[in-house]
């Protein structure tokens, strides 16, 4: 249960992010790369609730405060599109390799697919996100700025 709970914590976290990303971003195709991660992270919450659900779990009200954090962050760092562009891909890395860990320690197999699905996604997203990056910014491209932190 701690999993998933601390699973819903950072995709509720990026969620929120992401959506101040695409408010502050001026690229229309990071934009659209950014409506795309949070549609996914909006089906990665609602697996991840219905498999706490499948326990018999509810989810607990620590899962809830990730927004309220990840939009005082996202509007306290600078918010041009080189710089949401860096923070998205290392929140996205952050959350793949998080999920991935997670799997990693799980022995029941329906959460460690479920776990294993997210990861894949995330990393689907990286590409996509580090692909535009790269196109932008040549060989001129920065390390990742995750907003977020491992879990762990």
């Amino acid at each position: 249960m701690n999993a998933l709970n601390t699973a819903i914590v950072g995709e509720r976290y990026t969620l929120a992010a992401f959506q101040k990303y695409k408010e502050q971003a001026t690229n229309a195709e990071f934009r659209t790369l950014l409506q795309e991660a949070i549609a996914t992270k909006h089906r990665h919450i609602e697996l991840l609730e219905n498999r706490l659900r499948n326990f018999g779990e509810a989810i607990t009200w620590q899962t809830m405060g990730g927004e309220p954090l990840a939009s005082l962050q996202s509007w306290l760092q600078s918010s041009d599109n080189e710089s949401l562009i860096r923070r998205t891909l290392g929140d996205l890395q952050t959350g793949a390799v998080d999920a991935h860990g997670l799997d990693l320690r799980l022995t029941d197999p329906q959460t460690t697919e479920l776990f294993k699905q997210i990861s894949n996604n995330l990393l689907y997203h990286v590409e996509r996100v580090g692909e535009l990056y790269r196109a932008i910014k040549g060989n001129a491209v920065k390390p990742p700025l995750p907003s977020t932190i491992a879990m762990g």
